[in-house]
């Protein structure tokens, strides 16, 4: 059935549970249940219409419950596919613990679906402490390098060097620098998005500069995930100008048009309210169960 459908073996065994728990098949899976039917094959939208939640339609999750909180994810992404939720904002969408909240997004984040970045305490914020976690739908889509032994060399991990504005011009530092940037070009990453999660304006002097360099990039061996937007649409979202200074923010940072960036939040600047998400709307093709 699997080759049929073009399926794999788990992604099989969701899409029968899903039939079962919606009496499409009978409890063995394999009978269909008499009167029951599906609504008809429709043509994918043009890449201008396409919203987090028509994506979701095409994903498999390990279970119900990740299935609903990717949904939740996507009706208050906005139109980078990103947005803000807490746990405790998440457990009160899916009527669970805030521990439950919790294991289902971490299977989100191992599956390739979802990636969170924790929002520091801001001591003296007027919200009181630290805002909900930013989060940022991805594809869940590796996409490998032909040949991963060609894919970086010195002169590559230098350019990329190069482009980080805190990066001090010291030879001795290179060499191992070049190391942590090599690796994870070899993971498939693309030079664009290590430039971007480089590209920071520090608050204070750096101390410790391959400290930072290993901190603001991937782990070593994490591989490249598409982001479902792009995946989706084609097209990579750029990243907004902060509201106050105009700084453009950085590609991995979800922001949406009207936020502030870090450095201006530290002088109090907060600048507009920020614009409500595009896509907090239900998708208007797909099945409807």
């Amino acid at each position: 059935m699997g080759q049929r459908v073009g399926l794999g073996e788990r992604a099989l065994r969701v899409h029968r549970a899903h039939l079962v728990r919606h009496a499409k098949l009978e409890a063995d899976r394999l009978t269909p249940i008499p009167g029951a039917t599906c609504s008809a094959t429709q043509e994918w939208p043009s890449d201008d219409f396409v919203t987090p939640l028509d994506w979701v339609v095409t994903v498999a999750t390990r279970d119900s419950t990740c299935r609903t909180m990717l949904r939740v994810h996507a009706t208050h992404a906005d139109e980078s596919w990103s947005g803000r939720m807490g746990l405790a904002d998440l457990a009160k969408a899916l009527d669970c613990s805030v521990r439950t909240a919790g294991t289902h997004r971490r299977h989100l984040v191992e599956d390739g679906h979802l990636r969170t970045v924790a929002d520091p305490v801001r001591p003296g914020a007027k919200t009181g402490g630290r805002r909900p976690d930013k989060y940022v739908l991805m594809s869940g889509i590796i996409p490998r390098p032909v040949n991963l032994a060609r894919t970086w060399d010195q002169t590559r991990a230098l350019e990329v060097l190069v482009q980080v504005p805190w990066w001090p011009s010291r030879p001795d530092l290179n060499k191992r620098a070049v190391q942590i940037v090599g690796n994870r070009l070899a993971s498939g990453w693309p030079e664009a998005e290590l430039v971007a999660r480089l590209a920071i304006t520090p608050e204070t002097g750096v101390s410790n500069p391959l400290g930072l360099l290993q901190s603001l990039l991937p782990a070593k061996g994490e591989p490249y995930v598409l982001p479902a937007r792009e995946a989706a649409t084609g097209q990579a979202w750029k990243a907004p100008l902060c509201a106050c200074c105009g700084v453009q923010f950085a590609r991995h940072v979800p922001a949406r048009p009207g936020d502030v960036c870090g450095a201006c939040r530290a002088t109090g600047a907060e600048g507009p309210a920020p614009a409500p998400p595009k896509y907090a709307q239900a998708a208007t093709y797909g099945t409807p169960f």
